[in-house]
Order: structure tokens, then C-alpha cells, then sequence
């Protein structure tokens, strides 16, 4: 090892940083995971109730990542809409949803 000459001026270093130096730059400032229960009885609302995306979330059991995602594809059920900038879901559509009957009345239909 003793025999091997480095120019001089130039060290020896990595062409990438070690691991030990690599942090995260930015922490993550949303709950990405399945919300809670709710804690109020869906049945007790009436069916033109509008509920907010962490609500459906809970009542649907599923991210709020997820509800997203099936936002953007325009064949699911869960029928949702923007009202003063935010996005909600209608309780009756979240009710067919979860019975598993949501959609078959458009496919009926056609």
C-alpha cells in the first residue's frame, strides 16, 4: 500500500458521498396512512350531506392517498365535487360505495 504514489495536489475521495451523510431533506408533513374511525354515525346524516376528503377517508377505511388516486380516474363511483376550493364527497354515493352497489344503476342503465 506504502508503494503507490498520489499525484500531487490530488487526495484520494469517493466519487459518491458515504451513507452516513445522506439525510433526508425535507420531513414529511402529512399522515399518509388509513385515518382513524369516525366518530359520528353515518346513518344518523342525511343522504344530500357533503363530507370532507379526511372524512370519507375514515368512513371508507382507506388513505387519503388513495381517495386522490381515484379522483383523477373517471369511471369510480364515489362521486365527489369542489365547493369553495374544497374537494367533497356525497354521503349517498359513500353509502352505495361501501353496500358494494355503487355503479351498478349506471351500468344498468346502459
Amino acid at each position: 500500500m506504502s508503494d503507490i504514489h498520489i499525484a500531487p495536489g490530488r487526495t484520494r475521495s469517493r466519487s459518491r458521498p458515504s451513507l452516513q451523510k445522506i439525510v433526508r431533506k425535507k420531513p414529511r408533513e402529512r399522515f399518509r396512512g388509513t385515518p382513524p374511525p369516525l366518530t359520528f354515525d353515518l346513518d344518523a346524516l342525511p343522504a344530500a350531506t357533503l363530507l370532507s376528503v379526511p372524512e370519507t377517508a375514515a368512513a371508507c377505511r382507506r388513505a387519503q392517498s388513495t381517495l386522490e388516486v381515484w379522483r383523477k380516474q373517471r369511471d369510480h363511483p364515489l362521486q365527489w365535487r369542489r365547493v369553495a376550493g374544497r374537494v367533497l364527497y356525497e354521503l349517498s354515493s359513500i353509502r352505495a360505495f361501501l353496500k358494494g352497489t355503487a355503479g351498478l344503476q349506471e351500468d344498468l342503465a346502459e
